[in-house]
């Protein structure tokens, strides 16, 4: 099995009491009163969410939930984050798509 989760870099979600950070192995908490690490097990096959999803697309006939749109949308955010860490400026996003 894999040692670890896909990780693509920093993110942190701020909640009301605690600031999460996932990691390859798990989450770190950061809580108002201490911080703690939540390991979680590896995973038996790695991103086996986009397998189920393209077999439920070709053999259900069931949409899949990241398509063309998504991709485009995606890409244009990577794109513009390195423009904007290259130019120091804002840069408009114009590909995003609507639920």
């Amino acid at each position: 099995p894999p040692p670890a989760y896909n990780h693509f870099g920093l993110v942190i979600a701020s909640c009301e009491r605690a600031d999460l950070r996932p990691t390859p192995s798990g989450v770190m908490v950061y809580a108002d009163h201490g911080r703690h690490f939540d390991p979680l097990p590896p995973p038996d096959v790695p991103r086996a969410e986009v397998i189920d999803e393209l077999h439920a697309a070709i053999f259900n006939n069931t949409p899949p939930l990241h398509d063309g749109a998504w991709g485009l949308a995606t890409a244009e955010i990577c794109l513009c984050l390195l423009e904007s860490a290259r130019t120091g400026r804002e840069v408009a996003l114009r590909h995003q798509a609507t639920p």
